[in-house]
């Protein structure tokens, strides 16, 4: 077997990326439209293999600089073995993607975009399970994503009084199945503006319940206001006790006066 070589502990770390003779290539469309989604960031994840009957006598790895001066090493044949592979690119103004000189392996291909779901190869359905490639050495691949729209929910924080309640933290439920039971879940979340409005973007289609819960100095404010209250009812409390003691004897439209005043 063929070894790599060792890395130099005085050297930065190195980057071993496989590559070979491969190629996935596709376009990222809008589901509804059609339309290419520009920008969009297309990951390809997986493992690599070496290439079938291949033995020994492995090209030497290229090694250049990446970002940060960090080594960047490309290895071919056997001299990669099995390796964690994962590449990224983004997309043209055409939606289109390509992952030239890959190696044999299998791998995931992704796509995400803000206002966007996320969207895997082979997803049937949003949030849906991915469908693994399993790409031979040399072999050419197209692919096409095609993305939804995120789902959104708008909307007003109105307190017990009728006014907007500002900087209310929002938040987003719906139910799913966990171990074969039904289950709520918080699935997305946000505050409110110093309106009072709220927007959650990038939701999965489906039924949600959402709730609102004051912001923390609302509810700081409303604790002191509470406690200053209790404190008040409890002198004007004490101070009645004192007026009817102190008036025993007098006529008693001067003691409702006294518990007027108080």
């Amino acid at each position: 077997p063929v070894s790599l070589p060792q890395r130099d502990p005085t050297q930065p770390n190195m980057r071993r990326i496989p590559v070979g003779s491969g190629l996935i290539s596709g376009t990222v469309t809008i589901a509804d439209t059609g339309q290419p989604v520009r920008n969009a960031r297309v990951s390809l994840n997986g493992t690599t293999r070496p290439p079938e009957g291949a033995a020994g006598g492995a090209t030497a790895p290229v090694t250049t600089i990446g970002r940060g001066g960090v080594p960047i090493q490309m290895t071919t044949g056997v001299a990669m073995g099995t390796m964690s592979f994962s590449r990224s690119v983004l997309t043209d103004a055409q939606g289109q993607f390509s992952f030239p000189r890959l190696p044999a392996g299998q791998f995931s291909l992704n796509a995400s975009r803000n206002q966007f779901l996320p969207v895997s190869y082979g997803q049937r359905r949003p949030n849906g399970q991915g469908t693994s490639i399993q790409l031979a050495d040399g072999q050419q691949m197209k692919a096409t994503l095609q993305m939804l729209r995120g789902a959104v929910i708008t909307g007003t924080v109105i307190g017990p009084e009728g006014d907007p309640q500002p900087y209310a933290q929002i938040r987003a439920w719906r139910y799913a199945m966990t171990n074969g039971f039904k289950r709520l879940q918080q699935t997305g979340g946000g505050s409110t503006d110093d309106r009072g409005m709220y927007r959650l973007s990038g939701l999965q289609p489906g039924p949600y319940l959402v709730s609102a819960t004051p912001s923390s100095s609302e509810l700081m404010s409303e604790r002191t206001m509470a406690d200053s209250n209790a404190v008040e009812r409890a002198i004007v409390s004490g101070l009645r006790e004192y007026l009817a003691e102190v008036s025993v004897g007098l006529p008693e439209t001067v003691l409702r006066m006294a518990l007027a005043a108080a």
